[in-house]
Order: structure tokens, then sequence, then C-alpha cells
């Protein structure tokens, strides 16, 4: 009996993205997928500036200008997570109380 996607993910308990690898190992095919492609990429630059500005620019007000300028119809979320993901990472800055203290050692003066 052939496994349609319903019934592959329906046996496994898993999405239809499982379902859709299940069907190709247990066929031996390969399933080649094509690599996510952001539809932000293309105002990369843009939305790069309005956050360098000094206040940043919301990303709800960058979701509404891209909107009216471009029309492209994107969440504030989305816009976050795309900058959040090119960002590089943030150093993260703290530190703990009960961490002892160190001295500062001043040079001893001979003579």
């Amino acid at each position: 009996m052939p496994m349609s996607l319903f019934t592959a993910g329906g046996k496994a308990g898993t999405g239809r993205s499982n379902a859709v690898r299940f069907l190709c190992e247990s066929r031996g095919l390969l399933c080649q997928r094509k690599p996510y492609q952001s539809s932000l990429i293309p105002y990369e630059d843009e939305i790069i500036a309005l956050r360098h500005r000094r206040p940043p620019m919301p990303y709800a007000q960058i979701a509404e200008l891209l909107r009216q300028k471009h029309n492209l119809l994107i969440q504030r979320s989305a816009i976050f997570k795309f900058v959040k993901v090119r960002s590089g990472g943030r150093k993260v800055y703290s530190y703990s109380r009960t961490l002892p203290k160190r001295r500062l050692q001043l040079p001893q003066r001979r003579g």
C-alpha cells in the first residue's frame, strides 16, 4: 500500500516536513531542499541604516515603512529575527558580588 504524506506523518506522529523526509528515506530518494531565502534580504541595507540611527527605529515602524515604500507585508518579529541572526552575537557583560575582589598591586619602590 503506497504511503501518502498524511499517513506517513500520522504513523510517526510527526509533522509534514518529517513525513516528507521519512518518505524520501524509505524509498531511497535524495530529497534536496531549496535553502531558505528571506524576503528581507533585498532591504537589508535599508534595515541596517534604520537600526543604526540614534535612537534606533523600532521594528514595528520599520515594518510599516517597508509596507508603504515597497508593498512588503512583514511582521515586526520577523524583522527582529532577521537582524538578530545577522548580528553576529553580542557579548553580555555581568558580574557577581560573590567573586573575590582583586587588589591593584602597585610596583614597590626601591631605595
